[in-house]
C-alpha cells in the first residue's frame, strides 16, 4: 500500500523552505522505515536532500543547481515530515 507524504526540507544558508512530496510503499518496513531513512539514511545526508530540495523547488531530478552539495550534515534540515492522514513525525531539531 502507497502512503502520501511530505517533508519540509529548509536550506539552512538561505532559510529558504520547500515541501518534497513523494509515496512511501508500506511494504518497505512502514513508518519506522521511512523515518530511518530520514535520520539516518540516505536521506539524511545533504546531498541527497540538496536534490531533494531541488525537485521540491521544480527543478528537474538531474539539474546540477543542487547536485554539487557534498556529503555532510547540518546544510539541509527537516524539520518534519507529513504523513497523509495527518501523522507528524519529528526529524531535525531545527534551530
Amino acid at each position: 500500500m502507497l502512503v502520501e507524504y511530505s517533508a519540509l526540507i529548509k536550506n539552512t544558508a538561505t532559510g529558504e523552505s520547500a515541501w518534497y512530496r513523494d509515496n512511501w510503499d508500506m511494504a518497505n518496513g512502514g513508518i519506522a522505515t521511512l523515518q530511518y531513512l530520514w535520520e539516518e539514511g540516505n536521506f539524511s545526508c545533504d546531498c541527497n536532500r540538496s536534490s531533494l530540495f531541488g525537485q521540491a523547488r521544480g527543478l528537474p531530478e538531474n539539474d546540477e543547481t543542487y547536485d554539487d552539495t557534498p556529503c555532510s550534515d547540518g546544510a539541509f534540515q527537516v524539520p518534519c515530515l507529513w504523513i497523509a492522514g495527518g501523522e507528524r513525525i519529528e526529524i531535525d531539531e531545527v534551530h
